[in-house]
């Protein structure tokens, strides 16, 4: 483990800038109650990643109000590790004697964020800063562990004010955790444990596994025997069911059958008659057929010759719009030849340019336009504001607190802002008596009838400010100088704790004033700054509402802005019509350019616009014929087709009076045609449920008749309604995924028991590792303790914790120690009888032998907030005596005492003062080598 040579703090509490030495075994820092001893203790608790800093102390509370950014920096040992070749951070890549550690403290969005760097060397502030490879507390913990420094022991190597002797305090158990986790094996540890974890939670497995089963198999018995009783039910539904489908349909089809044999004569005799007609019917569709295909053949050709017609058509409206299309462009050229004169060859910009300056110009343009539009809108909103206080309204509050006041008056709870109770005498103290009462300006005073009903409007709105009640009146007169001396109150019910915070802040010019007033008093500045025993912060409001002066003051800032903003507008319309004015002229001389450019393009094309124009005019006389010659031949092929629909219609005719004459013939028939098709749906319908091999006369007559079918019917629906049993077909796949699941099962049972019995011999393997770590951890520890207890002058006896091969034991193992000083007889180290110089003597052996590397030497650093307190002269003279045969780094502190016995030990003193009156920095911390 390392050891500190120098700590430089920025911006730590009341200290700026600041770098003191710590290059010796043993470091006092010395000062009176309050100079900082415990602050600085915590900026190398900081440094060495703790997540809590000393009792009841808070990071915030050493990083001042204006402060954005805090550094400490450590420079710390490097050591080259004998016999094995490594420093503690040579995982970074650090091979120097010296490394820097540093915590860089930053607020961001409110909150305090902490970024770690180590790099080698003593590096400077500007390069931690600047530093590409910051690391987060997680990242800068794991680093420190693979320094030997474990977040676990933090507790134990940084011990606060009355813990020196907290070793002491511990169990067996704890110590023994302390003892493996300083100087055991941690590969071997984290296999055991993860052994030990896997082997719980396949046990926890197999047994579920086991029951599970067990339930499943006696489920499955019982579904077994319910599929067996359906399988009864089953068989008489299926004899019904065959009843009803098979056998009965067949004694039904038997008597049919008879039936339509008998009728098959006088139905051959219907169709006959019926086909005769039909082939009459038949040759004259014939004849009719032929009339419409000539029709169609005319009708086919009309197509034709229309599609003709509009072929022309097309092609004489393309010949006329390219002709149009060319006498206009032939007049356009004479058009521009008529306007441009001789300006072709006039010399302005070229359009390339005019073109960029145009756009830059409606850029500028609607800039201005944007900007004057914006100052209007907001003219528009504070005109309102304006003729709201012009109207003797109030100011109005935040739209949050007005939204609670709605609510309120929605509830029919009347209530009263305490900002519009409260009248500002001087207007010098507005901005002072209102940043004092804050959020309290918006609290609503309400009666008391009312208090829970508001209080749960203001939680469903969440309303960040009190809901209170209207107070009986107190007659008080304020003590002149306070903040409620200058406070007049337009209802006398306000709260008590509201006036308190008034009446108990002094009003000051400036905060050398307050500060003369005396650290225990409260007092705030005209523009807001407060001084209280805690220290001096700006709390000054920037919007005021309370009274007449937040009022007027409103108003006379209202008019400011106003001025301001006609301002704005009136010169933005006016660069905006200037630009108006240019671009106009733009656009006129980029249209000159076009046109130009037109012109020259069209007069190369003037003499073949002319012939193009002779050659489309003979085109259209010439379309314009063949178009009249298509419609001649229309007319004479739609005369034809009139005259063969006619014929048509006379043959439809003749056709009508031969299908009167058939029905006729037909309807002599229908009585047995009726009968006929009756009897053979009936048959058609009982041969359906009939199979092919069933139908023959061989068939037929095995099988029973009707009324026996019948008979049968009414003992098997008795047996069904008297069926006591499961019923529901369901059981029968319910049954076979029970059976397939109860398979799946037996197979994962297997699985969970070669599981476990390979994760036994893991553990058994892992727990005998375990057990090796701690019989040679122990006994490095153990030798380790008896070194120092020899150095110390000191008779100690340790027992060995018994390792079996049983993971509770192994559980509840730990390592008791006995300690004796001055001769007498080692009693236990939390023993009442120790005194308090010999428990801390005590405790510091066995810290010490956590650090002490395997050649015997201790290494490292300890710090150890008032160490001697309450000891007397020869325990502390005993302590003394102790750390000075130690190698370790002791970083020590005391209050200033008459007592110099306790700066014996230190090579190196320093030296802290309180911050004087009226400073803003406390003084640099003296030092003192011998």
């Amino acid at each position: 483990m390392f050891s500190f040579k120098f700590i430089e703090l920025m911006n730590w509490d009341l200290w700026d800038h600041v770098r003191v030495p710590l290059d010796e075994q043993v470091v006092m820092i010395a000062g009176p109650n309050g100079s900082g001893k415990t602050t600085f203790l915590d900026a190398m608790r900081i440094l060495l990643g703790a997540r809590t800093l000393s009792t009841s102390r808070k990071l915030g509370s050493y990083l001042r109000g204006d402060t954005s950014v805090a550094v400490v920096k450590g420079v710390v040992t490097n050591p080259l590790r004998r016999g094995f070749g490594k420093r503690p951070f040579t995982h970074r890549g650090i091979f120097e004697d010296d490394a820097t550690l540093a915590c860089i403290i930053e607020r961001r969005s409110g909150t305090w964020l902490r970024r770690y760097a180590i790099l080698p060397g003593d590096a400077s502030l500007d390069e931690i800063r600047q530093s590409p490879n910051l690391l987060s507390p997680e990242e800068y913990s794991r680093d420190l562990e693979k320094a030997n420094l474990p977040r676990t022991l933090l507790k134990i190597l940084a011990l606060e004010q009355g813990d020196t002797n907290k070793l002491c305090k511990r169990t067996p158990q704890q110590l023994l955790e302390y003892v493996l986790e300083m100087q055991g094996d941690k590969q071997v540890m984290e296999n055991y444990a993860a052994a030990k974890e896997s082997y719980v939670l396949s046990e926890r497995e197999l047994r579920d596994q086991e029951a599970k089963v067990y339930d499943i198999r006696r489920h499955l018995h019982i579904l077994e025997q319910d599929a067996r009783s359906y399988e009864r039910y089953r068989d008489l539904e299926e004899e019904v069911a065959e009843i009803r489908a098979v056998r009965l349909p067949i004694a039904r089809y038997r008597g049919f059958l008879e039936q339509v044999r008998t009728l098959d004569a006088e139905i051959a005799e219907a169709e006959a008659a019926r086909a005769l007609r039909e082939e009459e019917a038949v040759r004259i569709l014939g004849d009719s057929s032929v009339v419409v295909e000539e029709i169609g053949r005319l009708q086919e050709g009309v197509r034709v010759k229309k599609n003709d017609q509009q072929v022309i058509l097309q092609k004489k409206e393309g010949v006329d719009g390219e002709y149009r299309a060319v006498r206009m462009l032939l007049k356009e050229i004479e058009d521009l030849q008529a306007k441009l004169g001789s300006e072709t060859n006039a010399v302005e910009k070229s359009p390339e340019e005019l073109e960029t300056e145009r756009r830059q110009l409606v850029v500028a343009e609607a800039g201005h336009n944007a900007e004057a539009e914006r100052a209007r809108n907001e003219m528009m909103e504070l005109r309102s504001e304006r003729r709201r206080l012009d109207s003797g309204q109030k100011r109005e509050p935040p739209p949050w607190v007005v939204r609670m006041g709605e609510r309120l008056a929605q509830e029919r709870i009347s209530a009263v802002l305490v900002a519009d109770v409260i009248e500002v005498k001087d207007a010098k103290w507005q901005v002072a008596i209102e940043s004092l009462l804050g959020r309290d300006r918006f609290t609503y005073l309400v009666d008391s009838q009312h208090s829970l009903a508001a209080r749960q409007i203001a939680q469903q709105q969440q309303y960040p400010c009190y809901v209170s009640n209207f107070e009986t009146p107190v007659k008080q007169k304020p003590e002149a100088g306070t903040a409620l001396s200058q406070v007049s109150l337009a209802d006398d019910r306000v709260p008590r704790w509201i006036l308190s915070q008034l009446d108990r802040v002094r009003l000051v010019e400036d905060v050398a004033e307050g500060a003369r007033l005396g650290k225990d008093s409260i007092s705030i500045t005209p523009d807001g700054y407060r001084q209280d025993p805690r220290g001096g912060v700006f709390i000054g409001v920037k919007e005021t509402y309370c009274g007449g002066h937040a009022k007027s003051g409103r108003i006379a800032e209202i008019s400011r802005r106003m001025d301001e903003l006609q301002t704005t507008v009136a010169q933005r319309e006016n660069d905006a019509t200037q630009l108006r004015r240019r671009l106009s002229l733009i656009e006129r001389a980029l249209e000159r350019q076009r046109e130009r450019v037109r012109l020259l393009e069209r007069q190369e094309a003037l003499p073949g616009l002319r012939a193009r124009s002779d050659e489309l005019a003979e085109q259209k006389r010439a379309l314009s014929q063949e178009l009249m010659d298509a419609m001649t031949e229309v007319d004479g092929l739609n005369a034809a087709i009139l005259e063969k629909e006619k014929n048509l219609g006379l043959s439809d005719y003749r056709r009508k009076l031969l299908e009167q004459e058939r029905q006729k013939a037909q309807s002599d028939l229908q009585q047995r045609i009726s009968k006929r098709s009756k009897l053979t749906l009936e048959l058609k319908d009982a041969e359906l449920a009939v199979p092919e091999h069933k139908r023959t006369e061989t068939a037929l007559a095995l099988h029973e008749s009707e009324g026996q079918l019948v008979e049968r019917l009414k003992v098997l629906s008795d047996n069904i309604g008297g069926f006591v049993g499961c019923k529901d077909p369901a059981i029968l796949g319910i049954f076979d995924k029970a059976r397939a699941d109860f398979d799946a099962q037996q197979q994962v049972l297997a699985q969970r028991q070669g599981e476990h019995r390979r994760g036994e011999q893991e553990l058994r393997k892992a727990r005998r590792s375990y057990i090796r770590v701690m019989e040679q951890t122990v006994a490095r520890y153990r030798n380790n303790i008896l070194h120092l207890a020899q150095r110390a002058g000191v008779e100690v006896e340790i027992f060995a914790p018994k390792l079996v091969d049983d993971d509770e034991v192994l559980a509840k193992a730990g390592i008791e120690i006995r300690i004796g000083f001055d001769g007498k007889r080692p009693v236990p180290i939390n023993h009442p009888k120790l005194s308090g110089g010999q428990s801390v003597i005590a405790s510091l052996i066995l810290l010490m032998a956590l650090t002490m590397q395997e050649e015997g030497e201790a290494g490292g650093f300890f710090i150890l907030d008032e160490p001697f307190a309450h000891l007397s002269v020869e325990r502390i003279d005993d302590i003394t005596r102790f750390l000075s045969i130690t190698n370790a780094q002791f970083i020590l502190t005391t209050p200033t005492t008459h007592n110099l016995m306790v700066f014996n030990p230190a090579r190196l003193t320093l030296n802290l003062r309180k911050k004087p009156a009226g400073a803003k920095f406390a003084p640099v911390p003296a030092y003192l080598r011998r």
